[in-house]
């Protein structure tokens, strides 16, 4: 048995022992990296009437804003057109990519079926990339994003439910985080700054609640501009064009054009259908561009106000419902509406710049959709 005094001093070891552990378990925390704060202020409502409340994902050894919080219920359409070349190249950085993706390539050179593009294991089954190829011989830019648009289609009728986003991307598009690097590593956290993290953080801001509810796309501006920081547009470059599975009806298929006609027109026709029912919803990806070392040439024929006039009547109007869109409506250029710039501390702000969206009003688009999706059949030959 302890004596009295034994057991004071014993009384007086377990309170030290305590009061060491209870300094360094916040430090201890203070230190991970894993540990990730969420905090929410009170609810604000958007221009929709619905509660959007901003939210800051804040890791405890960062500043680190933008972090893919809704991963697990983000379902990502990748698809890309371009040489059959390109498509190990395209494969190889998808699958390393943490997201849900699947991908499809689309070749026009060549179908993508020789043995050694067959080692990459490209098939809808495949666990380390859900993947699919198709053969688009003859194609123009326009048709063969309607084509990719088709497939689309058919792969939510296979799987039985819709991807959350469809994402268009031309080949050769290569974003540049390192630009920015200062404010990219505040913002979406230091995990260096080559293609391959630069992707990352571009599916991390996807897949993140900092994307306004009110958005219906995302793009990314060309680094000949200066990047944006959080800022909404009606008409962003088409080289890389998230849609929000929900806005898909309103804005694909993408418009045909007259024969010999500059394909810049199909993109300059969602310029004019955005800023009419979604004006200003096309949200940037914040601080990051993309440039496209491998674009090519293209006929300009047809680029001016008077043909983007005859592709919006032709593709859009439906007179019977009284729908003639983008009246007085001639531009060619791209960001002339950006909303104003946020700092990341204002990020959450950025819903409530998007006007309200006049959806009830663009029903004809919805039909127009309906129209070509019906016409689509389940399988394809390619």
């Amino acid at each position: 048995m302890r004596s009295p005094g034994q057991k004071h001093l014993f009384s007086l070891l377990l309170l030290s022992i305590a009061a060491i552990v209870l300094q360094i378990i916040p430090a201890t925390l203070q230190e991970s990296n894993s540990t990730i704060s969420i905090s929410t202020t009170p609810a604000e409502f958007n221009d929709r009437g619905t509660s959007s409340p901003p939210i800051t994902l804040q890791s405890r050894n960062s500043n680190k804003l933008i972090f893919p919080d809704r991963k697990e219920s983000t379902d990502i359409l990748f698809m890309v057109m371009g040489q059959r070349k390109y498509f190990l190249s395209w494969h190889s950085l998808l699958k390393d990519i943490d997201a849900n993706i699947f991908f499809v390539y689309a070749s026009f050179d060549g179908a993508v079926n020789s043995t050694d593009e067959k080692s990459c294991n490209c098939h809808r089954n495949n666990t380390d990339l859900q993947c699919e190829t198709i053969f688009i011989p003859g194609t123009t830019w326009t048709e063969g994003r309607n084509l990719l648009a088709e497939e689309a289609i058919r792969e939510e009728r296979r799987r039985g439910k819709q991807f959350t986003h469809w994402v268009f991307a031309d080949e050769g598009v290569v974003p540049d985080c390192w630009t920015t690097k200062d404010i990219i590593s505040k913002v979406y956290g230091r995990a260096g700054y080559g293609a391959k993290s630069c992707w990352q953080r571009i599916f991390d801001y996807i897949g993140s609640s900092i994307v306004p509810e009110n958005a219906s796309s995302i793009s990314m501006p060309l680094n000949k501009a200066r990047p944006m920081q959080f800022q909404a547009t009606s008409n962003a470059d088409a080289l890389f064009f998230a849609f929000k599975r929900d806005y898909v009806p309103y804005l694909l298929p993408y418009p045909s054009l007259r024969k010999g006609t500059s394909e810049w027109l199909s993109q300059a026709g969602l310029f004019c259908v955005i800023n009419t029912c979604m004006k200003q919803s096309v949200a940037y990806v914040p601080y990051i561009t993309v440039k496209n070392p491998m674009h090519r040439p293209y006929t300009r024929v047809g680029l001016d106000a008077k043909n983007l006039t005859q592709v919006v009547r032709n593709n859009y109007f439906n007179e019977d419902l009284g729908f003639t869109p983008c009246a007085g409506f001639d531009s060619l250029g791209q960001n002339y509406d950006l909303t104003a710039p946020l700092s990341p501390e204002n990020a959450h702000t950025l819903n409530n710049l998007i006007p309200t969206q006049k959806l009830s009003s663009c029903e004809a688009l919805k039909l127009r959709h309906e129209s070509w999706e019906a016409a689509i059949a389940s399988i394809k030959e390619y």
